[in-house]
């Protein structure tokens, strides 16, 4: 949330969440329909339009961008992917500030996976 904006009724906020998936990462295309396909059960029946893209974070991940605009708000939701694993950055622009964009790209773009042998514990996140 941008400082300043707390009190908003509605705030741009952004979230980051880690999660898991049965998906490799050179399975990414599956991982995307199944992502694609949740977001269109979501929007069925609303006025949202939805948006792809796939591309390379700086770090050379493999990143879908999926962007849901309404007449409410900019939804856009980055997934980063790795083996197993996804990193999900959402942010929600009811402003349309260009400084949460910038914020929620410069997030993707410094994500850095952990090794699983740098994990405590050895298992994956």
């Amino acid at each position: 949330m941008q400082e300043g904006h707390e009190n908003d009724t509605l705030p741009d906020n952004i979230s980051v969440n880690i999660g898991s998936n049965k998906y490799s990462a050179d399975e990414h295309s599956k991982f995307k329909d199944a992502i694609l396909n949740q977001l269109l059960f979501q929007l069925n029946g609303t006025n949202a339009t939805l948006n792809g893209d796939g591309t390379y974070t700086e770090q050379g991940y493999t990143e879908y961008i999926f962007t849901i605009e309404d007449s409410d708000a900019v939804t856009k939701q980055y997934y980063i992917i790795d083996d197993y694993r996804y990193c999900l950055i959402h942010l929600t622009n009811y402003t349309l500030s260009e400084n949460a964009y910038d914020a929620v790209q410069e997030i993707a773009d410094s994500f850095v996976w952990q090794k699983d042998e740098d994990i405590e514990g050895g298992g994956k996140t």
